[in-house]
């Protein structure tokens, strides 16, 4: 083979393995699984590597919790919704509820899909859904008639309260109740 000829060639195959790397996508690493895969009551253990917001529905124009760094957060399902996955998550350490984006929480997502979780009732009446269990937390509603499933309930300042997610509309938080309810604690 003439020296010409072989440069020929190994330019030819040196342009082929190049432009295959560029052009083959990157698979992203997947999210280790949560150190503590126990469940405390409800949901599995989640973190934020970096303070995040907490959104009272699945985009980023719903009103706004928080989640700290070390926070213990509570992720129970999530959903695509406008070309972004969103956790709905429950921070055990300051009472915040919401969606926040998948790629902002550290540990894998659960298997279970936000559009069928809880235990669904239709909405008799109007209500407001709390972000925390608080009558001063930001406020999300439910109409009549709308399929609301209720996650889990919680107790603060001896008040019983339910996590719910309101299918409807997308809205997430938390109801007065009167009792557990039959849930599972948050």
């Amino acid at each position: 083979m003439s020296r010409t000829l072989f440069k020929s060639v190994l330019s030819c195959l040196l342009v082929l393995v190049v432009s295959a790397f560029w052009t083959t996508p990157v698979m992203a690493a997947p999210k280790p699984p949560s150190p503590d895969m126990t469940i405390m009551a409800v949901g599995w253990h989640n973190e934020v590597t970096q303070t995040r917001a907490l959104y009272q529905c699945p985009a980023f124009h719903c009103n706004q919790g928080q989640a700290y760094v070390g926070n213990d957060l509570a992720e129970v399902c999530t959903v695509w919704q406008s070309g972004v996955k969103w956790g709905l998550v429950f921070n055990r350490a300051n009472e915040h509820s919401g969606f926040i984006p998948v790629d902002y929480l550290k540990y894998a997502d659960p298997p279970q899909s936000c559009n069928n979780v809880g235990s669904g009732t239709v909405s008799q009446n109007n209500y407001t859904l709390y972000q925390c269990p608080y009558n001063y937390c930001n406020q999300g509603f439910a109409t009549a008639g709308d399929d609301v499933a209720a996650i889990c309930y919680h107790v603060a300042n001896n008040f019983y309260w339910w996590w719910s997610l309101n299918h409807a509309n997308g809205h997430e938080g938390f109801r007065a109740a009167a009792g557990t309810g039959g849930y599972p604690a948050c």
